[in-house]
């Protein structure tokens, strides 16, 4: 996986699209296992890890949205998966629910 983060502004501008057309967006930082994230950002961990440590990150983010969708208004069946570079392969990975 390579440099990325959903705090970067053309990641969050792409989601602002999104959400404009009335869909609920949910944006996962991951850890990848090259360079670390965006020291110093709110919510980056900054850390480098080991595959499947962003892997994990990502399927820690998608349970809990899955357990937790009512109370953000999102229906549980109805969780679209999306991502680029690193977050693609990411969502690449997960198994159909």
């Amino acid at each position: 996986m390579m440099q990325g983060s959903c705090f970067y502004a053309h990641y969050q501008a792409f989601a602002r699209l999104i959400a404009m057309r009335g869909i609920c967006v949910f944006m996962v930082d991951f850890r990848n296992s090259l360079i670390p994230g965006l020291v110093g950002s709110e919510g980056s961990s900054g850390e480098v890890a080991k595959y499947p440590g962003g892997l994990n990150d990502c399927v820690s983010g998608i349970k809990f949205l899955h357990s937790n969708a009512s109370s953000f208004g999102v229906a549980s069946d109805k969780i679209f998966l999306s991502g680029e570079s690193g977050g693609v392969t990411c969502v690449s990975q997960q198994p159909c629910v």
